[in-house]
């Protein structure tokens, strides 16, 4: 672990300590492996970005503003928006009667930095933005400086999405969860980068080649994929209705209970006397608030995105908590 730590942090230290001049052209890469065409905005899915400088970048960041208008370029501070129904302001009362009643010491994170809510547009923002302390200056040492990739007039930026073709409401019916999740589904990657932000990663991982070797071996495809200087394509698989048979088969024989429907799957559950007192009063207030997208943003210079669709979900633990 200390080893790849330290080849982070090697990387990082390169992309900084590069001249701004030596950066010279973009290149663009975007690819899809899809079983089936789905629409990759309408059911479950994860995106994660990579934001190293750009418009994009500083729009969030100035989202962020609504919590931290005093906040410099180079504060390291987090964000995470929900998507609520109803009053924004009365979740967040929910959410914090719900800490008050687990007795969580919120007071506790004033020693690190200053934690706030905010309510908005039928969404609510929970945010932290780190003091002065030694875990900060630490994890700045992992932070990619936004200034080295130019004037900031277009994005620079990693995109890698997953996506189903289902929802949680979908599922809510008597068909297996895996064929729902045969309907169809998508890796999608898109990429922005300068040649130089590439070859420094080529370089760094070719000189750690022995240390990485666990990780190369495990995903082979990952080196070779680096050396292209562009990927574009797209990889589509159609799965038939015999084809989705077959695979039934196989998995009845290898793991039956993934063959369930989701609401068997939540009686089973159930049966087996989960112990739902401790967690039901975290599941009732999903259920009642949640709107069905959590988008989670971390920033110091550059910034990290990681956002989740989850529609349905909170029809789905009201099923569960009913069954």
């Amino acid at each position: 672990m200390e080893d790849l730590i330290g080849i982070v942090n090697n990387i990082i230290s390169s992309i900084n300590n590069a001249a701004v001049a030596n950066y010279g052209a973009t290149t663009d890469s975007n690819f899809q492996v899809k079983l089936n065409e789905i629409d990759e905005e309408a059911g479950i899915g994860a995106k994660v970005q990579v934001l190293l400088a750009g418009p994009t970048l500083d729009k969030l960041k100035e989202n962020g503003s609504v919590l931290y208008p005093d906040k410099s370029d180079d504060d390291m501070f987090t964000f995470i928006s929900i998507k609520v129904k109803g009053s924004p302001q009365e979740a967040i009362d929910t959410i914090q009667g719900l800490i008050a009643a687990f007795g969580i010491p919120l007071e506790m994170l004033d020693q690190f930095g200053e934690l706030k809510f905010h309510a908005g547009d039928g969404e609510i923002l929970i945010g932290f933005k780190a003091g002065e302390t030694p875990y900060a200056a630490m994890a700045k040492q992992f932070t990619i400086g936004s200034q080295v990739f130019g004037d900031g007039s277009q994005d620079i930026s990693v995109d890698l999405s997953f996506n189903l073709g289902t929802t949680f409401s979908d599922m809510l019916d008597d068909t297996p969860v895996l064929e729902h999740l045969l309907k169809g589904m998508s890796i999608h990657g898109k990429s922005h980068v300068h040649e130089k932000t590439r070859e420094t990663l080529v370089n760094v991982l070719a000189e750690k080649k022995d240390v990485l070797e666990p990780i190369i071996s495990t995903v082979p495809f990952l080196m070779p994929l680096l050396l292209f200087k562009r990927v574009d394509g797209v990889l589509e698989l159609q799965v038939t209705d015999e084809m989705k048979e077959q695979i039934k088969n196989k998995v009845s024989e290898v793991a039956a209970p993934a063959l369930m429907s989701l609401k068997e799957a939540f009686a089973m559950g159930k049966a087996a006397g989960l112990p739902l007192e401790m967690i039901q009063p975290i599941l009732e207030l999903v259920q009642n608030i949640f709107g069905g997208e959590v988008d989670i943003n971390i920033f110091a210079s550059s910034g990290y995105r990681i956002i989740f669709r989850l529609p349905g979900l909170d029809q789905a633990i009201g099923e569960f908590l009913a069954a």
